[in-house]
């Protein structure tokens, strides 16, 4: 993954879980994981742990969301195209 996909997938995980939630739950995961080896499951648990204690409602869990941006190539490019006479939105990506 290169830093440039790194820093922009980290910013929508943020986004999504709220900047609260990021904060808190990377903090857990670095306390737990300081003198040990972890995978990236293992943060995306944390994270996922932290959005429930915080009550913030995900579609799924953490992992399902990341893995589909950080283990297929290129960004995760989402449009949003707006039919403004008949008031429709269509979100895809």
């Amino acid at each position: 993954m290169s830093i440039c996909k790194g820093a922009a997938i980290t910013r929508m995980l943020a986004n999504f879980i709220g900047a609260k939630s990021f904060r808190n739950g990377l903090t857990h995961y670095l306390r737990i994981h300081q003198y040990g080896n972890a995978v990236q499951d293992d943060l995306w648990n944390a994270l996922d742990r932290q959005a429930d204690l915080d009550q913030v409602f995900l579609p799924t869990n953490v992992k399902t969301i990341m893995d589909t941006w950080t283990l297929k190539m290129g960004f995760p490019v989402v449009t949003v195209r707006r039919d403004y006479s008949s008031q429709n939105v269509t979100i895809t990506q």
